[in-house]
């Protein structure tokens, strides 16, 4: 979510435009139980259009957007020292990106993503320079050691008793004061950050070196790779859709029967999601053009549209706020509509060369 430079690649940012409707429909859909209730919200009501909700959100948004978020954030930190040279100015964008995540985190959102992307880019900068043999062996360990973080995880859902089944009268939508938001929001901050630590950073690491090394390589724009992602895109979509199908049912049924195996099935996120999200990008690779171009101004703003969803969650469905319900219909329809109002209002703020209200800050003078 970083902007990095006034040359960009258009496909990279369409990319991170389609990136943040799992983003907003995900954050969404789990604001009122957050932020230890069910990950895509509570089935109420109950039938069929809730389930086929659920589980479509579980199918293509849970567990993708972030990965493919991490991955660009990498390409883009290579295509940013590229153009300049040297990490510095990188290094003060991710001191302002640090610092607006943990603001974030702890006074709007405590789920946020940002400060886990800064800490994790801080990791990963020095190498934004380093030939692809070495960018390659960088991240097969970092894939080794995200491996390890999803056993870790499987073992703590299997010992540690159930998660993600909590009674949504612990959540934000029943808060009665801003109080009792505040604390509850920061409290669950602080826990999810030193969580993150161990069993997030090292799967963010693998997707933002895997970033680099495409970015290293032109992997997403050079025409010389469209025979392998030809190849491999339609070799790889059966096996990714078949895969999070089972995944969505699963954790949907599990959710639905208040099953505590509902905690496995989160553990098992990351190793699904990217057999769905590597075809899906190639697809996206072989197909980019005009929409593409299209889409390329709202992906330039996704910073803007990631803050100010999170401030009108807590405007809107928070308990201490307005207290709207919001059932899952509801979540997806109103993302969906903010998502769709973003990408109007960005080709208008294109036009007339204002960047949005977030991204100036944090661009090095």
């Amino acid at each position: 979510m970083i902007p990095l430079s006034p040359r960009r690649e258009p496909l990279l940012d369409a990319l991170r435009a389609l990136a943040m409707v799992g983003v907003l429909v995900v954050n969404a859909l789990s604001y009122p139980v957050a932020p230890w209730g069910a990950p895509l919200g509570e089935l109420d009501p109950p039938g069929i259009a809730t389930f086929g909700a659920h589980a479509l959100a579980a199918l293509l948004l849970h567990g993708k957007a972030y990965p493919l978020l991490a991955f660009l954030f990498g390409a883009g930190l290579v295509l940013a020292v590229r153009r300049r040279g040297a990490p510095s100015d990188g290094r003060a964008r991710l001191r302002r990106l640090l610092l607006l995540g943990v603001l974030h985190g702890a006074l709007v959102y405590c789920g946020d993503i940002l400060t886990m992307y800064a800490v994790c880019g801080f990791t990963v900068l020095a190498h934004a320079g380093d030939r692809p043999t070495a960018l390659y062996r960088r991240w097969i360990a970092a894939c080794a050691w995200a491996a390890g973080a999803v056993l870790l995880s499987l073992l703590l859902a299997v010992y540690a008793g159930p998660s993600g089944v909590a009674d949504p009268s612990d959540g934000f939508g029943a808060v009665t004061s801003w109080v009792e938001q505040a604390w509850l929001n920061v409290t669950a901050y602080a826990t999810l950050q030193v969580a993150a630590l161990v069993l997030f950073l090292p799967v963010l690491r693998a997707a933002m070196l895997a970033g680099m090394l495409a970015a290293r390589l032109r992997l997403l724009t050079h025409r010389r790779w469209r025979p392998s992602w030809q190849r491999w895109s339609w070799r790889l979509l059966p096996a990714g859709l078949l895969l999070n199908s089972v995944y969505a049912l699963g954790m949907t049924d599990a959710m639905a029967q208040r099953d505590p195996a509902v905690s496995l099935w989160l553990a098992l996120a990351p190793a699904v999601g990217w057999s769905l999200t590597v075809p899906l990008v190639g697809l996206a690779v072989l197909h980019a053009g005009r929409w593409a171009s299209l889409l390329a101004p709202l992906g330039r703003r996704t910073l803007s549209l990631y803050l100010l969803h999170s401030m009108l969650c807590v405007a809107l469905f928070s308990g201490a706020g307005a207290g709207w319900p919001l059932s899952i219909l509801g979540g997806w329809a109103w993302s969906l509509g903010m998502w769709l109002a973003a990408w109007g209002l960005s080709a208008w703020a294109e036009s007339r060369g204002w960047r949005g209200p977030f991204e100036p800050w944090l661009v090095h003078r």
